[in-house]
């Protein structure tokens, strides 16, 4: 076939033979990016807690993402959808982060 499509990173190469049987080659190198990686960490307050107070709405959660291909889109738990959350209680909270080319990574 003449194009191909669907296929994985890597090298490829194309021998091409004419009607006299002449042939010249070619090869194309395939990447793709790192694969998408979000650590997240909690602000950590004087005695270990990421809340201040007993029912208190100062949490704070930092995602650090990369890899994947960037624009980036969150969608938390607590339905906010920017990369950051603050201003929340003490709970648990997922994010699922899904990149530019769909890729997408569940955390909780």
């Amino acid at each position: 076939s003449e194009d191909i499509s669907g296929v994985a990173a890597g090298t490829y190469t194309v021998t091409v033979t004419d009607a006299n049987g002449c042939t010249a080659s070619t090869s194309i190198t395939l990447t793709q990016p790192t694969g998408l990686f979000i650590p997240l960490s909690a602000i950590t307050y004087n005695g270990g807690w990421n809340v201040t107070c007993y029912n208190g709405s100062d949490g704070f959660v930092n995602l650090v993402p990369s890899g994947g291909t960037i624009n980036y889109q969150f969608n938390w738990s607590n339905g906010q959808t920017t990369e950051d959350i603050s201003g929340v209680t003490a709970d648990v909270y997922t994010v699922a982060v899904t990149d530019a080319m769909a890729v997408r990574l569940l955390i909780v």
